[in-house]
């Protein structure tokens, strides 16, 4: 048996979830290890129940109060970041309720002396699709029709506008986990789907959904989420890591990141070339970098000047002098665009100017 050793500390998870969900601690880690094989953050899992059987008001209504024991809880584990994984628990409380959960749940953690950001499925579902500028969708739920409609409208009162739906009406919430996922390639063709910015493929986190988001988004051409993949990218985003996890649709294909590329031009002897860009990519996956057609930058012997800081270089200690390895200023190598007239230099100086410096 072989462990994969590393000196940096594991990002803690917490999740409050239904008592009888089993899909969350499934689909949630199972991304995260997806986005381990091209990046150098590790993550372990923790969670919180609230009791919930039947996906009806009244249980969820009992439930959602629940919820503050729970926060505290993980946050005496001391966890980076808290899920609140049930969407429909939230909506049901009101439009705009996950505005209201989340401030509270972050105010039981700080008050319990472990603040800890605290996401909604809900909210990440909304910021999610706000995200990615879509205006228009068509969703997926497993619920009765009656909370499916409620969905819908609070996803509306959002400023999304739902142009279809299909209610399964699934009432046990085991059985909604039950559902095989492979189903939605099938059933995402019930709703009409003409002119949507994009598919909601499953709006309940105990639904599966996971084995079909990337392949229902090749097939229709639509960009596909569901509310798993959501409450990952929000996760991500709060934990101010680049939201990219290979195979998973649109919203984690690392395009809605809270922190953009930067852009630097080469420089030697502290003169700045100015007739060439090039784009740094401090955090990307191999195979990404293979597809734009990048070249991997030496990493024994290369230097990075930088002007300022990233913010999104997060473990590395302040730059003293401003020169610092690759290895000690980021977790992977970097990758370059190289036109084939210019000649590589490995221990090139790079120093970003002035009119790119967004991030910086």
């Amino acid at each position: 048996m072989s462990f994969l050793l590393t000196s940096q500390k594991p990002l803690r998870v917490g999740q409050i979830v239904p008592s009888s969900n089993t899909t969350m601690e499934t689909e949630i880690p199972a991304m995260l290890r997806e986005r381990e094989k091209d990046f150098a953050e590790r993550f372990t899992f923790h969670s919180s129940r609230m009791r919930m059987k039947k996906v009806v008001k009244e249980e969820l209504e009992a439930m959602d109060r629940d919820s503050d024991r729970c926060a505290i809880e993980l946050s005496d584990a001391r966890v980076d970041v808290l899920g609140y994984a049930c969407l429909v628990a939230i909506m049901s409380m009101g439009k705009g309720y996950h505005r209201v959960s989340e401030a509270r749940l972050t105010q039981r953690t700080v008050d319990n002396g472990n603040p800890a950001p605290v996401v909604t499925s809900a909210g990440a579902l909304v910021d999610g699709l706000h995200a990615m500028k879509a205006k228009r969708v068509s969703v997926v739920c497993p619920y009765m029709k009656p909370l499916t409609k409620m969905v819908v409208e609070y996803i509306e009162s959002e400023g999304v506008e739902v142009k279809d739906y299909c209610a399964l009406e699934i009432p046990d919430n085991l059985q909604v986990a039950a559902q095989d996922p492979a189903n939605l390639l099938e059933i995402y063709k019930r709703i009409d789907t003409t002119g949507v910015d994009a598919i909601v493929l499953s709006a309940c986190v105990q639904m599966q959904s996971l084995p079909s988001i990337q392949k229902v988004q090749d097939e229709s051409g639509i960009p596909t989420v569901s509310a798993a993949v959501a409450t990952t990218w929000q996760m991500l985003r709060k934990l101010n890591l680049r939201t990219e996890v290979a195979g998973c649709g649109e919203l984690l294909s690392g395009k809605y990141s809270a922190h953009s590329i930067a852009f630097v031009v080469p420089a030697r002897a502290g003169t700045t070339l100015r007739t060439r860009t090039w784009t740094i990519f401090t955090s990307t996956s191999p195979r990404a970098a293979t597809d734009c057609g990048m070249t991997r930058l030496p990493q024994s012997s290369a230097h990075v000047q930088l002007a300022g800081f990233p913010r999104w270089i997060r473990r590395a200690a302040p730059i003293s002098p401003p020169t610092h390895s690759l290895t000690s200023l980021t977790t992977r190598p970097l990758w370059w665009h190289s036109p084939a007239s210019v000649t590589r230099t490995p221990c090139a100086m790079w120093r970003p100017p002035a009119s790119s410096c967004g991030t910086w």
